[in-house]
């Protein structure tokens, strides 16, 4: 009986990649997810809070006006995930983690030209769509391509050190904060967000992508 080309070996057989590395070539697809995960920090909800103070501040909204805002766009975010699944099915997985993470990019540079309150909601959702929901989708995903016996060895260390890991990236963003913060005073070109998608341009450039194989 002929194996389906999805599932089959065809494609690990011709990679020169997979065929010299030393160990099981999903602990190499397990450090590319996780730091696809890693990269997910700046549509996350501790990311954003870093910029938070300065969005009220600039855009002279309420706290809880925006703290609404944010919340109706994760909401709205969350609805492409479906869709987002299904491209990720069709194209594979290394195709799917290079498209999202540049439009993940491009998201972060959109908060850079936030001026009123309907450009921050489209921004807040491209962020929590793209970052919190469809990376961090594809990156569990692929590692759930690779491991089949050994999966809870595999996922459950990665969410016990996602955490800390994650929170401990954010302060990284402080100094480009302060930074566009103090050009701004100098009255050079503006504001927060630049600072927001500057981080992102260093952290978010798909390189990983070049280790992910869609199948054992």
């Amino acid at each position: 009986m002929k194996t389906p080309p999805e599932v089959g070996d065809h494609e690990v057989n011709r990679s020169r990649l997979v065929e010299r590395t030393p160990v099981y070539y999903g602990w190499v697809i397990l450090l590319a997810g996780t730091f696809g995960l890693f990269m997910t920090t700046p549509g996350q909800t501790v990311g954003v809070s870093v910029f938070l103070d300065s969005i009220i501040v600039d855009l002279g909204l309420s706290r809880s006006t925006v703290s609404l805002l944010y919340t109706f766009a994760t909401l709205a975010g969350s609805l492409a995930l479906p869709f987002v699944g299904r491209f990720v099915d069709t194209k594979g997985p290394r195709r799917a983690v290079i498209v999202i993470a540049i439009l993940f990019a491009l998201a972060c540079v959109w908060m850079g030209f936030i001026r009123g309150i309907v450009s921050l909601f489209v921004g807040f959702m491209l962020i929590r769509s793209l970052g919190q929901g469809s990376l961090s989708l594809v990156s569990l995903h692929v590692i759930n391509l690779w491991f089949i016996q050994r999966r809870g060895l595999a996922v459950g260390p990665l969410r016990n050190g996602f955490c800390p890991v994650i929170c401990a990236i954010p302060p990284f963003y402080r100094p480009a904060h302060h930074f566009i913060r103090l050009a701004q005073r100098l009255r050079h070109p503006r504001w927060l967000g630049s600072g927001h998608s500057a981080a992102c341009r260093r952290t978010l450039f798909p390189w990983p992508s070049r280790a992910i194989r869609p199948h054992p």
